[in-house]
């Protein structure tokens, strides 16, 4: 998993790093291939905001969390994004087990 971070105009601490990171390794269970994750930490006045977008197998998957806090806001970020992946990995699996109707 190739995972970039990129803070305009902020700096990222080491523990920024660390949450990113840890939060985006547990998004690699719903995929067996290789995918890359850009995040994009802001800041504007008190509003922290964190996109994750994730590439991979087919379209790519968006997420954008406005928080007061920057580790909930990238917190929010990954649930929402993990909702996504896992909505997804369901619909391909459902899609794939079907029976055939025999007569």
């Amino acid at each position: 998993m190739k995972i970039t971070i990129a803070a305009p105009h902020m700096d990222i601490t080491p523990a920024l790093s660390d949450t990113v990171h840890a939060k985006v390794q547990r998004l690699s269970k719903h995929s067996d291939r290789e995918v890359s994750v850009h995040v994009v930490l802001t800041v504007d006045k008190n509003r922290h905001k964190a996109e994750m977008t994730v590439h991979g197998e087919g379209a790519p998957v968006v997420a954008t969390a406005v928080e007061p806090d920057m580790y909930v806001s990238i917190n929010k970020a990954a649930q929402m994004v993990d909702r996504q992946l896992r909505k997804r990995k369901t619909a391909r699996l459902a899609s794939r087990h079907t029976e055939s109707i025999k007569k």
